[in-house]
């Protein structure tokens, strides 16, 4: 027979039906339990004690057992249970300890249903997500009530004028947003939240550093912008078709790259290497990738591959690493989860031997000269470097 925690775990796992029947108002109680089947008991005594703990069990927690009397051969006249269930709400609600939480629940239900009564059917199906945000329908209906009636507000996120609204309440519920604004259409998956409710997106901004003066001229900037940081549409708006291009992981790096004939050197690292995806000009250049010597490394060089399927490493291969070896360092993070066959030959062998070594070769730590070098190699003559 089912043990105090076996009821307990079905009425569990009944409570987001019974939220629903609140929603829909359909009947949910009485409420049946599975009683289990009885052991075999080695003795009457054995059997008394079992019922007498389904007795206390069924007192502990609220729910009517239903018994029946009946006449066994081993253990003569007896009673035993024929059906067991809740009857009502309240001793279902106080066994599972939910009385406070269906309370608040009713309550928002009542907010939700008063100002937008076509969301019964989605608040239906989604009761966890009512649950979810106990305490935030106020300002969540605030918020999709101002957005539909400012469709095209052209406002960033923290603009809107809204009491108790900050940036991250309304950030971290774009989903939910979008789909209470969408109802009962369903949401378009890969659309930009903002853009579709008529908020300003904020545009990341790249990185970028001239190593020729006179591909800045040709881009109409000052002497003194050899380095600029600007959003991402406005930098796909420079005319660097066919330069060559050399994306650098680390910042320090990018400002100590020397200054090279037809070259351009970008800021590649984390969430500034994927704000490169949509500069289109990026796909006709000749791009070499330049990042550390470690899993992270090649891990950001088969991101920039997924996109740029004819990008380069520069300096990340078995040779570099033979050669500065006694510079790299203990690695104990753990190695990043990614596409190893993005990854060319010589690059593979070096990744290999650094996760079996687990040691890392941070690329600050190369000479400039051998960076030298290697931009002389990649250029095709010494005479590339303007100094």
């Amino acid at each position: 027979m089912n043990t105090r925690s076996d009821f307990l775990k079905q009425a569990e796992r009944r409570y987001t039906e019974f939220l629903r029947s609140l929603v829909s108002g359909q009947p949910f109680f009485p409420m049946n339990l599975v009683l289990g089947k009885s052991g075999r008991a080695s003795s009457y005594e054995k059997r008394r004690e079992e019922l007498a703990q389904l007795r206390k069990d069924s007192e502990i927690l609220g729910f009517e057992v239903t018994w029946e009397t009946v006449d066994e051969r081993r253990f003569g006249q007896h009673e035993r249970p024929v059906q067991a269930c809740f009857q009502d709400e309240r001793s279902y609600l106080k066994a599972l300890g939910k009385i406070a939480e269906v309370t608040r629940f009713r309550e928002e239900c009542y907010r939700i249903l008063t100002r937008f009564p076509e969301w019964r059917p989605w608040i239906e199906n989604h009761v966890r997500v009512v649950l979810r945000e106990l305490g935030n329908w106020e300002r969540v209906l605030g918020v999709v009530a101002w957005l539909k009636e400012n469709p095209n507000s052209g406002f960033y996120p923290r603009q809107m004028p809204i009491f108790g609204i900050d940036t991250k309440f309304v950030e971290s519920r774009f989903a939910l947003l979008d789909e209470l604004l969408s109802f009962p259409a369903e949401v378009i998956s890969g659309t930009n939240f903002r853009s579709k409710w008529g908020l300003i997106i904020e545009e990341p901004l790249v990185r970028l550093r001239f190593l020729d003066p006179e591909i800045r001229e040709r881009c109409g900037l000052p002497v003194f912008a050899d380095e600029i940081a600007l959003p991402v549409t406005q930098a796909g708006s420079l005319p660097l078709s066919g330069v060559v291009v050399i994306m650098v992981e680390n910042l320090r790096n990018l400002l100590a790259l020397p200054q090279v004939t037809g070259a351009v050197a970008l800021f590649g690292s984390g969430d500034a290497l994927a704000n490169w995806r949509g500069v289109s000009w990026l796909q006709s250049t000749q791009c070499h990738y330049w990042g550390d010597l470690d899993a992270h490394g090649f891990a950001m060089l088969a991101r920039l591959r997924s996109f740029l399927p004819h990008a380069r490493s520069m300096l990340m291969d078995k040779t570099t690493l033979d050669l500065y070896r006694m510079l790299a360092i203990a690695d104990e993070t753990r190695n990043p989860a990614f596409d190893t066959s993005l990854l060319r030959p010589n690059e593979m062998d070096a990744f290999s031997t650094l996760s079996a070594g687990r040691t890392r070769l941070e690329q600050e730590r190369i000479p400039m000269n051998y960076v030298r070098e290697e931009i002389e190699r990649i250029m095709g003559s010494p005479k590339e470097f303007l100094i």
